[in-house]
């Protein structure tokens, strides 16, 4: 597996996590979030999250991340 190495940082809920990020590259992948797809038409849960691994240029927080799929029809998460 491939990857960039872990960093140890302070999570949004003070638990000092180790969060992945991605390495900014140099600049020729669009590392923006794509918008929401359109919601469920049946809620679901999530058995397998990750809500630690951070994507993106900005890292989006665990409460974030549940707000975002909470609007598409993702009533619940496992996280693993």
């Amino acid at each position: 597996m491939t990857g960039s190495p872990a960093t140890d940082s302070t999570g949004a809920d003070g638990t000092g996590e180790h969060i992945r990020q991605r390495e900014p590259g140099d600049g020729h992948r669009d590392l923006t979030y794509p918008p929401l797809p359109p919601a469920l038409v049946v809620a679901v849960y999530d058995t397998h999250t990750h809500l630690e691994l951070a994507d993106g240029d900005v890292g989006l927080d665990s409460r974030e991340q549940l707000d975002r799929a909470s609007r598409v029809g993702v009533r619940g998460v496992v996280q693993v």
